[in-house]
């Protein structure tokens, strides 16, 4: 185990097999002895335990931690008062041994005081400030702690004692899960996944993971085909609603032009469409900087002195 981010002061100090211990540079565990003059602290700490970032375990007299053990960030285990109420400049102050039994779990920023036992797996809620025994298979919370539930002893969970009982077969299973990890980084991990990796009891759970990735792509592919389903249903949905309107336009055009006919004779009528071509090339002009060519505006000449004409005629043949 290495030491990064953990501080050890002081004497008898003993931490047992396959300890998990978390910790960062702002963050230290900090597990602390006072051993001097009458006072000679003493730190045991069982099997399979885990500490994580901020954990202070402090002691005076005697903090004696079960197997299986777990302590959240920031939590505080201290069997002495470091002073007197009235008397606050001598060190110590009064002392006695705490005991946590089997898998107890310390939550969050809880503190444990001295004199304290806690019975097997139970539980400090977060926060919680603990002054008096605790008894098994309990949780307990609130400053002063108290009972806020029962733990069914008969349920079976997977605590960590469980977990540690075969730390080779948990090596193994730590290597399956890197190597299944390197597979897909590279040709060197794939090749690694291929040759390095031995066949172990937890082949099954890392299956499962495996069956858990394929799903979540299987999910992953199904959501964007139903996303480009909507979407071509909204294309199709919009361009018919267009096509709607330009034949609402286009009804709309051909009633005006019917009601203008009956207004007046078609030759009188007709030559006011060709307006379209001055104000095509109007806003071609303005918007785009287009001009027709020579060509276009003579066909366009011809095309209106013809309707000119036509509506000239016919006034000679109206007038009196």
């Amino acid at each position: 185990m290495g030491a990064k981010y953990l501080d050890i002061f002081g004497k008898r100090i003993s931490i047992g097999d396959y300890p998990t211990m978390v910790a960062s540079p702002d963050n230290y565990i900090h597990l602390t002895t006072w051993n001097l003059g009458e006072h000679d602290g003493e730190i045991i700490i069982d099997d399979y335990c885990l500490l994580t970032p901020g954990v202070r375990i402090a002691s005076a007299s005697k903090i004696t931690i079960g197997k299986g053990c777990m302590f959240a960030n920031s939590s505080y285990v201290s069997d002495a008062d470091w002073h007197g109420i009235y008397d606050r400049a001598t060190p110590v102050g009064k002392t006695s041994p705490i005991v946590l039994k089997d898998n107890v779990w310390i939550g969050d920023s809880a503190i444990v005081g001295k004199g304290v036992t806690i019975g097997e797996n139970s539980i400090v809620a977060a926060g919680a400030v603990v002054v008096k025994d605790v008894p098994a298979n309990v949780v307990v919370g609130g400053n002063p702690a108290k009972i806020i539930k029962e733990l069914d002893p008969s349920i079976e969970g997977l605590t960590r004692i469980e977990l540690f009982k075969d730390p080779l077969g948990l090596k193994d299973l730590y290597d399956d899960i890197d190597l299944y990890t390197l597979k897909s980084n590279s040709l060197l991990g794939y090749l690694q996944s291929i040759f390095r990796r031995n066949k172990t009891h937890y082949d099954a759970l890392l299956d499962e993971v495996q069956w858990m990735a394929n799903d979540f792509v299987e999910e992953k592919k199904w959501k964007v085909m139903v996303a480009q389903k909507l979407a071509k249903d909204a294309v199709k949905y919009l361009s018919h609603m267009k096509t709607k309107a330009e034949e609402r336009m286009d009804g709309k055009r051909l009633l005006m032009r019917e009601k203008s006919l009956q207004m007046a004779h078609a030759v009188v009528v007709s030559p006011l469409q060709y307006t379209i071509l001055i104000w095509v090339t109007f806003f071609g002009f303005i918007i785009w900087g287009i001009l027709p060519d020579f060509w276009t505006f003579l066909g366009a000449g011809v095309i209106i002195a013809t309707g000119l004409y036509s509506l000239h005629r016919e006034r000679l043949r109206n007038s009196p």
